[in-house]
């Protein structure tokens, strides 16, 4: 009874069918809880706790210590939401109370708002507030025996201390299991550094696969990833998460500052300019493939790109240069450039050569076309940056339709049904585009023409 009083004082709070007392062992088949202050709120199914005690702690950062043998649930699901205004930059960390879980087990983990498939079997231990002689101040540690989602397995441990700056350093493994047609793999990260500035290092091997990554992460930025340095061999995206397609990546992807641009502009008379931030990749893949057969149909990929780390809104894609389909069944180029900013809009220009529809999908209508299509709206494709005063204005602002402006300048046949050889696929691809007379007969197999511009 004592206990059913003392959870029904806590504001936000709601408990079904609680039994045992707080001390020492107890359940409840439903646990709710509102965050005061905001809408987020925790639900915990067939809640249970054995072993809980306190004792006193001869620190004097804390008040004592919460100690539990074994803490499990059925189900959490963390329902988090929408904020008008950016998170808080944490400077410290404190919890006055330490509070040392030996056995943490959930057999479900739902964030709706981030992903849809809820993280299965964890298994931790968790110290907060852990105080020793072998360290100044406190820190939280975790150790994840197991946690799986999707088709990844993690296990690891992180040591956050509770101080100024947030020290953290963590050392994590991911591993996929082998399945039928796709082989076991194993990653390692790294991360290190305050919580505000840290530095990740990552190393994937598999068979016949590998890839490197070094990035700088900054959590509570505008733009959290200002520097990467990827390199890929043979990368399957397939048996990283299901539903990708399976590839065979090998290549290099960077982002870094382009500092001698930032240099140039410092001699200025309004300062320093922020660097921008440029993007490459020159990426080819080796198990490029029809669609309709869980492929990527693209063979290589060069990428020159533009971003500003002070406003994620400013995109620009200098350039870029896709070929299509694969080595037995090429399927065409696509190049192209754009940029977008949310005072100047999107504008977006693709030129295809020798475009082949058979080549991206079996199921598609045979199509050889070429030409332009040039896309724009007034809207940038990311929303811009605002002041805190400004976001909550922002976030109950009706938002307004797109208009999406489209012009194309398409020439281009169809393809006879049937089966397609490799061979018959370049006789095509050398063959002209398209004639365009002024009144060809739209019937099968005769060349067409479209010239068009339509606001959508």
């Amino acid at each position: 009874a004592g206990s059913r009083w003392l959870l029904q004082q806590l504001p936000g709070l709601q408990v079904e069918a609680p039994q045992g007392s707080l001390i020492g062992d107890f359940s409840a088949k439903r646990l709710s809880l509102t965050i005061p202050g905001g809408q987020d709120r925790i639900e915990i199914e067939d809640l249970r706790w054995t072993g809980l005690s306190l004792a006193w702690n001869r620190s004097p950062l804390l008040w004592g210590d919460l100690m539990v043998e074994r803490l499990s649930a059925r189900q959490v699901t963390v329902h988090l939401a929408p904020s008008a205004e950016p998170s808080p930059v944490p400077e410290e960390l404190p919890i006055p109370l330490g509070v040392h879980i030996a056995q943490l087990q959930v057999d479900s983990l739902s964030l709706p708002t981030l992903s849809q498939l809820p993280m299965r079997g964890l298994q931790a231990r968790v110290d907060l507030s852990n105080v020793s002689d072998e360290h100044a101040g406190a820190q939280h540690r975790v150790q994840i025996q197991h946690l799986a989602w999707d088709q990844l397995q993690l296990s690891g441990k992180a040591t956050l201390g509770a101080g100024s700056g947030l020290p953290l350093q963590a050392s994590l493994g991911l591993k996929s299991a082998a399945q039928a047609d796709l082989p076991a793999w194993g990653a390692q990260l790294e991360l290190h550094g305050p919580l505000t500035q840290l530095q990740l290092k990552a190393a994937l091997s598999a068979q016949h696969q590998q890839l490197q990554a070094q990035a700088q992460v900054l959590p509570f930025a505008a733009w959290p990833l200002p520097q990467l340095q990827l390199d890929t061999q043979q990368l399957d995206l397939s048996a990283l998460m299901s539903g990708l397609p399976k590839t065979a990546l090998s290549g290099h992807v960077s982002l870094q500052a382009d500092n001698n641009a930032a240099n140039n502009s410092a001699a200025g008379k309004k300062g320093p300019k922020p660097p921008a931030l440029l993007i490459k990749a020159q990426l080819a893949n080796h198990a490029a493939g029809l669609w309709n057969e869980q492929r990527l149909p693209v063979r290589q990929l060069n990428l020159d790109a533009e971003a500003s780390a002070q406003d994620p809104s400013q995109i620009q894609l200098r350039a870029f240069d896709v070929l299509l389909g694969s080595s037995a069944l090429p399927a065409g180029r696509l190049r192209g450039s754009g940029k977008s900013s949310s005072t100047g809009g999107s504008q977006l220009t693709l030129n295809l050569e020798n475009l082949r529809s058979e080549g991206l999908d079996a199921r598609a209508a045979g199509l050889l076309a070429a030409g332009t299509v040039e896309l724009s709206t007034s809207q940038g494709l990311v929303p811009t940056g605002h002041d805190s005063a400004d976001l909550k204005n922002v976030a109950t602002a009706p938002t307004p339709p797109l208009q999406l402006h489209i012009k194309t300048d398409l020439q281009g046949r169809w393809l006879a049904p049937g089966p397609v050889t490799p061979a018959a696929a370049q006789a095509q691809l050398a063959a002209p585009a398209a004639t365009s007379p002024q009144n060809a007969p739209l019937n099968a197999h005769s060349p067409v023409r479209l010239q068009a511009s339509a606001v959508a």
